[in-house]
């Protein structure tokens, strides 16, 4: 089995020399769950972690705040005698993303990590980037216009833009520079949106990109910065997922929940469904969402 990472076309030379980069898997054979994609919002707490399965090919987007929860939640979803996750993504080093990824590296054998280029010199990002040194995982920067394709699932990049400056500034900059990922595979969308703000999305909407989804990971858990009408109108999701946990922020905001509900979004939430599983079928319109406690 093979995982291609595409590379867009720019002007930077550095840049072409990762045009195309193709790593290959040892996996077990094919059975039925090939012909089944799953994606798992975990139930993390306060922050975000998404667990994508297809056979016995697993990505995880961003591992939540806390180690021990984001391990019980993938033992529950992973075959327990899978202990390769092909890809791990880091959207950003916000703690409430990054944090489990440590013990999740630590515990499993890890193919790739894929990030952008906005390292963070926090104590939990130089801790994992010395176990990707230590244990020789590939890291790989992805910007907009790049692509992942895993058979015929395909994992679009949407944000940030290499062409800009990174944004050191604060916080919120970090936030705006997460890696957004839109995925199509057959008849099913998802938009995975990470922490970025209504800013962020007036600017995206403002280019010719693969916004529109079946399925929305509201953006900085439910923030009322974020999931703004135009933003909501554009990719027109059948169901809107807020990773969140018990919090101090306020999140979901009832902005926010107000705006989703305008727009006939229907409402998922890790503090009172638990675990959010969809399960898609090629010959199936709409995947199945199961929430399970």
């Amino acid at each position: 089995m093979f995982v291609s990472f595409q590379k867009a076309k720019t002007t930077l030379v550095a840049v072409l020399l990762f045009l195309a980069v193709t790593l290959a898997f040892n996996v077990f054979g094919k059975d039925k769950s090939e012909q089944q994609l799953r994606v798992d919002f975990l139930n993390v707490g306060q922050g975000d972690s998404i667990l994508l399965s297809k056979g016995h090919f697993q990505m995880l987007i961003d591992g939540g705040p806390s180690g021990k929860k984001v391990l019980a939640e993938i033992g529950k979803v992973m075959p327990y005698f899978d202990r390769k996750i092909e890809i791990v993504v880091v959207t950003h080093y916000d703690k409430d993303h990054l944090s489990g990824l440590i013990e999740v590296a630590r515990n499993y054998e890890i193919g790739s990590i894929i990030e952008s280029g906005n390292f963070s010199e926090t104590e939990l990002a130089r801790t994992l980037r010395e176990i990707q040194v230590n244990q020789s995982i590939e890291k790989i920067e992805l910007y907009r216009g790049d692509t992942i394709r895993y058979q015929d699932a395909l994992f679009t990049i949407i944000n940030p833009d290499q062409k800009s400056p990174l944004l050191k500034a604060s916080p919120s900059d970090n936030n705006d520079d997460s890696l957004v990922i839109h995925l199509n595979w057959w008849q099913s969308s998802f938009l995975f949106s990470a922490d970025i703000d209504d800013k962020k999305e007036k600017e995206l909407l403002r280019k010719n990109l693969p916004l529109k989804a079946d399925v929305l990971k509201v953006a900085h858990h439910g923030s009322k910065y974020s999931t703004s009408e135009d933003f909501l109108k554009r990719v027109a999701p059948r169901v809107g997922v807020i990773q969140v946990g018990k919090n101090s922020y306020g999140h979901p905001a009832s902005e926010t929940l107000a705006r989703l509900s305008d727009l006939g979004v229907r409402v998922a939430r890790n503090d009172e469904n638990g675990r959010i599983t969809f399960t898609c079928q090629k010959s199936q319109k709409e995947c199945k969402m199961i929430m399970e406690r």
